[in-house]
């Protein structure tokens, strides 16, 4: 079986790059919805501000396409 090899040195991004090689294969594996936004969001909350993904796909519709819509301007 192939090791890992990462593409940082310092210990604490080490550490986040072993959870993300964790969490990714079980992200594109599973099948079940609820799952796979929640392996989403922890791979952003990695790359990212913990929890600012999350409110992009939790909530009723109404929020939801809100939120959306107002990231999608912000990138146009």
């Amino acid at each position: 079986m192939a090791t890992a090899t990462y593409a940082v040195d310092d210990p604490a991004d080490l550490d986040i790059e072993k959870a993300a090689f964790e969490i990714y294969p079980l992200f594109v594996a599973t099948d079940n919805a609820v799952l796979r936004t929640e392996y989403a969001s922890a791979l952003a909350d990695l790359i990212g501000s913990p929890g600012e993904f999350h409110r992009y796909v939790q909530g009723n519709a109404g929020d939801l396409e809100i939120r959306r819509n107002r990231l999608l301007s912000a990138f146009q």
